[in-house]
């Protein structure tokens, strides 16, 4: 019963036009990366032509001997995508190592390993709303995130089909497996819409947002040999999917989120060009898609698109443009065509030529195609142990290292230590590393002890990374002095809640309130003011000084830190790019800040409220740098970095003493940090 039911699918029509619709899909995505930089719906195409493929391989194994098979399945895939995904993988790694800045390696190796084991996607969901993270650029295997999911649902794949499969056997009739695939499809879209309002650049990446695409070219397999669609209405979806196609770039704003209910517009596009079948049409659309040119490109399309992003990386990287002209990206897709070629011609194809003696499920294939992944794997695993001992070592004995810097302004960063640039963004404050930094939708309070844990007296260091970027400052400070240093921070929500925070920011501040009635710190550190940035002048939002208000009232001091310079680019990146010419990764100071400190002049008006300025540790009287004497300052555009801020806690605990002598006494045990005042070459 079950073979008759699918005798619908026994029928394999190769489909040349699908090749085209690929080729499409693949240009689309890489114009609108060179020259547009905006989502084109390419990758959204690929998806649902993925799902409609991968069902009719296993529909027709149904149909022509009732099982699933998935060891063939799966090994058929395999033996299709490791050579070309793992060349690719192996020589981005190795290129990277010439073009792209030290600051990105760390993070790099760890994006090759997740997409050597297709779990891209996943990394890039944890990063996008890691507020330490988010800021990087994109890396030159950041392409992977689509294969990723795409693996991830060639897993899970037969497992739904068995499921519907096995609805078919028990109703007799193919009803419950096309509503089960349609139920499905219906809750992942509604998912989709749901998480990409709540979350839209985790949702990006999110495979629960995006199955919904695959499932409606499950959906088509599954419907189009059952469904009979006039010639007439054949024609009309046929224009106007390859208009949706071509047009879904050009319609969608720039500022719309995807996947969500916008991604329904290419997804519904290819699935009329699937419904349409134009190859049988002789219809210009089925000409336009079957042209020799785009079935060369097609069948080579899924290459052309592992090959065109890190190209465009390192000619970025390599000649430092932001914008990439006509000829340079010609010259890219011409490059990626070419390589993607080479690729498919002389690694892919005698792969599976060779392995045709083979059973496709076999263990042999899985084998053969692990050998591609192993010299990747094996290479940034080895580089990742590297840079974990490094990162171990550096922070047991940067503290040593520090003491006998001077501080100046430095004309020439060549001379830096390789693995300061190596670790400039991975060395974050203890309690980000620890889970002790709140995320920014949780209104609940999360403490932790850092300085001396033993101590009776207290500070607590409260607000948002702003104010957890000096926490490495604190806890010398504190281990020095007899101080215990409670660290209660949240990302994105400072004290003071502002109007572009997360509604929870708000509850969280009350929740701080009520904690610290009960911690009774000898006084509470925050940030005093708001850095220019974007265009906004430096300035104090009103929030703070309401919550400065609550905590007089409780007889609580505060000492507010002016905040740092925030810059438009990535002072790391930068430096780790013009080691010769440093002084191009710094700012005029007139430019970030005010002459005065803002928030001095609202302080006078408390007797409990405190104000420092460690501005003339970051800038000279005129421009603001990004490097002192072979120290990196920052770990990102905005945040001091931790060797910069443990080199600061002489200067900062000087300047405590100074404004609440009756809670800091002896500044002299630790290294001492000078303005930026003299020239260093």
């Amino acid at each position: 019963m079950t073979g008759n039911l699918f005798h619908p699918y026994s029928t394999k029509n190769y489909r040349k036009d699908i090749q085209g619709i690929r080729a499409l899909g693949a240009l689309l995505i890489m114009i609108y990366h060179l020259w547009i930089g905006k989502v084109s719906g390419g990758v959204d195409i690929f998806f649902v032509i993925s799902g409609y493929f991968m069902a009719t391989v296993i529909l027709s194994r149904l149909a022509s001997d009732g099982r699933l098979a998935p060891m063939d399945f799966w090994g058929k895939i395999i033996k299709r995508i490791a050579p070309s995904a793992y060349t690719v993988l192996t020589a981005t790694l190795i290129l990277s190592c010439f073009f792209i800045p030290e600051t990105q390696w760390v993070r790099l190796v760890d994006e090759i390993i997740a997409s050597a084991f297709h779990l891209e996607n996943l990394l890039l969901m944890q990063t996008s709303v890691d507020y330490f993270a988010r800021k990087d650029p994109a890396s030159s295997v950041q392409q992977f995130w689509a294969l990723s999911i795409q693996m991830q649902f060639y897993l899970l794949l037969p497992a739904a089909f068995w499921i519907g499969s096995t609805l078919v056997r028990w109703s007799g009739s193919l009803r419950p497996m096309i509503l089960l695939f349609g139920f499905s499809m219906a809750a992942s879209f509604t998912y989709s819409v749901f998480a990409t309002f709540q979350s839209p650049e985790s949702a990006y990446f999110n495979p629960f947002s995006r199955s919904w695409e695959f499932l409606c070219g499950v959906l088509s397999a599954l419907l189009i040999p059952l469904v009979k669609v006039a010639p007439g209405i054949r024609q009309i979806l046929s224009y106007l999917g390859l208009a949706g196609v071509l047009l879904t770039g050009l319609v969608i704003p720039k500022s719309a989120s995807f996947p969500g209910y916008v991604a329904a517009m290419p997804v519904i596009a290819a699935v009329f060009l699937l419904v349409s079948n134009p190859q049988t049409l002789s219809n210009r659309v089925g000409h336009f898609l079957m042209h020799p040119i785009f079935a060369f490109l097609g069948s080579i399309s899924f290459t052309i698109y592992l090959w065109h992003w890190p190209l465009m990386i390192f000619y970025k990287e390599a000649t430092g443009a932001l914008d990439i002209g006509i000829l340079p990206g010609l010259g890219i897709i011409g490059l990626s065509v070419l390589l993607a070629y080479l690729t498919t011609h002389y690694i892919e194809k005698p792969i599976l030529t060779r392995s045709q003696q083979h059973n496709p499920g076999s263990y042999s294939t899985f084998i053969r195609s692990a050998k591609f992944a192993i010299p990747v794997v094996v290479s940034a695993l080895s580089l990742k142990l590297h840079f974990y001992s490094m990162i171990k070592d550096y922070r047991a004995d940067h503290n040593l290292q520090l003491k006998s810097i001077e501080v100046g302004i430095q004309t020439d960063a060549s001379t830096i230590p390789y693995r300061q640039f190596l670790l400039a963004k991975r060395l974050l404050p203890q309690a980000h590393m620890e889970g002790c930094n709140q995320n920014p939708a949780s209104p609940e309070v999360i403490a932790c002890d850092y300085g001396d844990t033993t101590a009776n007296k207290i500070i607590a260091l409260i607000g948002g990374s702003h104010s957890l970027q000096w926490l490495p400052a604190l806890d010398a400070i504190g281990k020095s002095e007899g101080f215990k240093v409670v660290n209660i921070t949240k990302s994105l929500c400072p004290f003071g809640h502002l109007e572009t925070s997360d509604p929870s920011c708000k509850d969280w501040n009350e929740n701080v309130v009520d904690h610290l009635m009960e911690l009774k710190p000898a006084v509470v550190v925050t940030t005093s003011t708001r850095a220019g940035n974007n265009g906004e002048k430096e300035h104090v939002p009103p929030s703070y000084i309401n919550q400065w208000r609550i905590l007089e009232e409780l007889n609580i001091p505060v000492i507010g830190i002016r905040d740092n310079p925030r810059f438009p680019f990535d002072p790391a990146d930068c430096l780790a790019r013009n080691k010769l010419e440093p002084l191009t990764c710094s700012k005029t100071r007139s430019k970030l800040f005010l002459e005065d400190n803002p928030a001095k002049s609202f302080a006078d008006d408390f007797d409990l409220i405190k104000v420092v300025d460690m501005t003339d540790f970051f800038c000279t009287s005129e421009t603001c740098v990004t490097v002192y004497n072979d120290l990196i300052m920052y770990g990102d555009n905005e945040h001091i970095s931790v060797p910069y801020a443990i080199y600061l806690a002489q200067a900062l605990h000087e300047k405590f003493a100074t404004v609440a002598p009756e809670v800091f006494g002896n500044y002299d045990a630790l290294p001492r940090a000078q303005p930026c005042n003299q020239e260093v070459r």
